[in-house]
């Protein structure tokens, strides 16, 4: 289709596309090519398309065939089992006597169960779903919060975490071990601390190969009273 840039004496895309828009429309009164196969009721609705594409976009965003969309911004999810007041506020629809009836009907299982509180129809949870989860999304693996999530199907086991660093840790030790604090992490995300236990004959070869972050540790995840410690286990 010509332009002004490749066509300078020619006319506008706007211009062009009238011609074409009559041209059609001589073509339907007289019934002329696809247009006599074709009901009376049939629109153009092709053509105005096209120009009222025109309009909104511009002649350049046209004649590319594409229309100039903005980046869709990315939603920071809200959880509701966890979120504050204030959080729940920032839905659209939501109030504060409405944010109050969501915290009291905590925990809440899925998205759609929302309408079962009063004042919450389906228009309403439309306007937010997309806004909100029900739950956090799971830790990263090799993180002390990924084992912690569910101690039981780990503890006795071998598991594997990534350190980040190592501090001294001032407790009592099994005889024979030192303890220190391991803080995790994984893929940019902290995992959380949790208590090693590491044979004496290791310790310092181990404080010097962890000094540089990133490094995985295997031991053996157990509970030792009321907290959950992972050990080195010799070979």
């Amino acid at each position: 289709m010509p332009t002004e840039g490749n066509w300078p004496e020619g006319p506008t895309a706007r211009a062009y596309l009238g011609r074409l828009k009559n041209l059609e429309r001589q073509a339907q009164r007289e019934k002329d090519g696809i247009w006599g196969l074709a009901s009376d009721s049939m629109q153009m609705s092709g053509l105005e398309a096209l120009l009222t594409a025109s309009e909104t976009s511009g002649d350049d965003a046209l004649l590319l065939g594409r229309k100039q969309i903005p980046e869709k911004a990315k939603v920071e999810r809200i959880n509701i089992n966890t979120a504050s007041l204030e959080e729940l506020e920032t839905l659209p629809g939501i109030g504060p006597a409405l944010g109050q009836r969501i915290i009291r009907a905590r925990p809440i299982q899925t998205v759609d169960a929302l309408v079962e509180i009063s004042g919450i129809s389906i228009n309403t949870l439309s306007g937010f779903r997309h806004m909100i989860v029900t739950e956090d999304p799971p830790p990263p693996e090799k993180t002390v919060a990924f084992y912690k999530a569910d101690l039981e199907r780990y503890l006795d086991e071998e598991v594997v975490v990534v350190v980040d660093r190592v501090g001294s840790l001032d407790v009592t030790s099994p005889q024979g071990f030192r303890a220190v604090r391991m803080h995790t992490a994984y893929r940019g995300e902290s995992g959380g601390a949790i208590t090693a236990f590491i044979p004496d004959e290791f310790y310092e070869s181990f404080t010097k190969f962890y000094a540089e972050p990133g490094k995985e540790f295997t031991g053996l995840l157990y509970r030792q009273n009321d907290d959950v410690v992972l050990v080195y286990r010799r070979d």
